[in-house]
């Protein structure tokens, strides 16, 4: 028994095998994550806030002036604020993470490394509940972890990173910026986290509508 020990942690310490390791782990969560593609978050009854939300974020997209962001945006994104306007009035605004301009811009699904990590993380504790995932948005529930989302896995692994390299305690800061700030994943991952401080998010009007109402939404 003393030699298997003795040979299953010499194997263990050998680079060669833990690189194979975690080749084969990356493998594995990709074809799981080809078989079996994650359906959203099942939406629950919308409550009457969220529906006031909902109805308020339509009205805010349809005020916003066609030429608005003409000046500061890249012509390219002129189109792409159109389709996100459009799909404003046309879907559920409840759902909105579905919308293809959100879905393709806004939402990652993180790589199992980025979840390993996080896991095994001296903040893992503090992590763990801030990443519970909502239904408002209907998110795809991460393949690893179906209690939360792949956007929220990488919000919480760059916060893990900050405050484990440079000593940063996110509930102690007074001030946060953020430039781009999608629909509000990472302003909602931080108050959870304990952030009490000012939190402002520098964007694009229409992105600024979406993220107040959708975090409304939630309760924040």
């Amino acid at each position: 028994t003393v030699r298997l020990n003795r040979a299953s942690i010499a194997k263990s310490q050998d680079p060669m095998m833990n690189r194979l390791s975690k080749k084969l782990s990356v493998c594995i969560y990709r074809i799981k994550h080809f078989l079996f593609k994650p359906q959203p978050f099942s939406p629950l009854p919308s409550t009457a806030i969220q529906k006031t939300c909902a109805e308020r974020l339509r009205a805010d997209m349809n005020r916003i002036p066609q030429d608005a962001s003409a000046k500061p945006v890249n012509p390219s994104w002129h189109g792409f604020l159109s389709n996100l306007r459009g799909s404003a009035q046309s879907k559920d605004p409840i759902a909105f993470i579905e919308w293809p301009e959100v879905r393709k811009t806004m939402f990652y699904d993180a790589p199992l490394q980025e979840w390993k990590y996080l896991i095994r993380s001296p903040f893992w504790s503090v992590h763990r509940s801030a990443i519970l995932e909502t239904a408002v948005g209907t998110p795809r529930p991460y393949i690893a972890d179906p209690s939360t989302s792949g956007n929220l896995v990488q919000h919480a692994y760059h916060i893990a990173q900050l405050m484990e390299k440079c000593g940063a305690d996110i509930s102690s800061m007074n001030d946060i910026v953020e430039l781009g700030g999608g629909y509000g994943s990472m302003y909602r991952l931080v108050r959870h986290m304990g952030f009490a401080g000012e939190y402002t998010i520098l964007d694009l009007p229409e992105f600024l509508s979406l993220q107040r109402d959708s975090l409304s939404m939630i309760g924040l």
